[in-house]
């Protein structure tokens, strides 16, 4: 084989192996494109400062805290379908002691609140408030002091009934221990608060013992999850705490569809089904300068905005 030959195999090995290194690289981009939608943005993450309270605005960790709050919520919860099974009589029945429900609720719990409480297992129910229905928790705030062992949080939100009937707001203290991805709960008794910012935190850093309930499950979070979200807290708002909802309108539209209070409570009794069977069939997310909207769609085909800047 000559020298020319040679020279033009080399040649057109050189292209080939550029053509592929290029379809190899726009492959790998597409790839790192589908996987960004596909798991959207977690919000804004904020690197917090230590001794300084913050409002939460990563939403992965907001809905992680939030899942701590509902898992704390079903155990307390005494009708809770998980204590009732079938027994030898093939009859429908709770399967736990007093007892051992109290344990669950128990193994939950803060170690400084259940001293500074003096809770044991027997006394439990006389210290907390149990539940005797399932509940729903809406969270609406989020305040967090972080320290290198845990990150204390204090969580606003209310809770519904299954027919979206309006039970309470609660506030709720949640530790998170980063270093073995455990929780604990401190609720907060029921009191007359202006604001999350009246809530003090105080974060003694003191590291939770593991157990089989206390382990933290992330939230995975994209835009079609944040969209769902965005949408259900609304409607739950809008069933239970209409005066509240009437308040997050945009205030151009609130003026312009409604004009008042008692306009918005008319277009809700009117509403009622619809919006009790409320759920998200499309989404859009589209992000500008200073604010994401996303744009949520229902099975009727009513579009909802909403305009998030934190």
């Amino acid at each position: 084989m000559n020298v020319k030959k040679i020279i033009v195999y080399v040649i057109i090995l050189i292209i080939l192996l550029i053509i592929a290194i290029s379809t190899v690289i726009k492959y790998m981009k597409t790839i790192d494109k589908e996987k960004e939608e596909e798991l959207g943005d977690p919000g804004i993450v904020i690197d917090y400062e230590k001794e300084t309270t913050k409002e939460v605005t990563d939403f992965v960790k907001f809905y992680t805290v939030t899942n701590c709050v509902n898992t704390y919520l079903g155990r307390l919860n005494i009708n809770n379908s998980s204590y009732y099974g079938t027994d030898e009589n093939n009859n429908y029945a709770i399967m736990f002691s007093n007892e051992e429900i109290n344990g669950y609720i128990y193994d939950l719990l803060g170690q400084n609140y259940i001293k500074e409480n003096q809770i044991t297992v027997d006394n439990l129910r006389d210290k907390v408030e149990i539940l005797e229905q399932q509940v729903i928790f809406t969270p609406l705030e989020m305040d967090v002091l972080m320290q290198d062992v845990i990150e204390k949080y204090v969580v606003y939100g209310f809770l519904t009934d299954l027919e979206n009937n309006f039970i309470k707001e609660i506030y709720i203290y949640v530790n998170l221990d980063i270093s073995n991805h455990t929780f604990s709960i401190e609720p907060i008794e029921n009191g007359e608060y202006e604001n999350i910012e009246a809530i003090e935190i105080i974060n003694d850093n003191q590291s939770i013992e593991k157990n089989s309930l206390n382990g933290i499950i992330e939230a995975k979070v994209n835009y079609e999850f944040l969209c769902k979200e965005h949408l259900n807290s609304y409607k739950k708002m809008i069933l239970a705490l209409p005066e509240l909802a009437y308040e997050h309108l945009d205030d151009e539209y609130q003026q312009e569809r409604f004009g008042s209070y008692e306009k918005f409570n008319e277009y809700i009794t009117e509403n009622h089904e619809n919006l009790f069977s409320l759920s998200l069939s499309e989404y859009q997310v589209n992000t500008y300068d200073g604010y994401r909207e996303y744009v949520c769609v229902d099975t009727k085909g009513n579009y909802y905005l909403f305009k998030e800047t934190s």
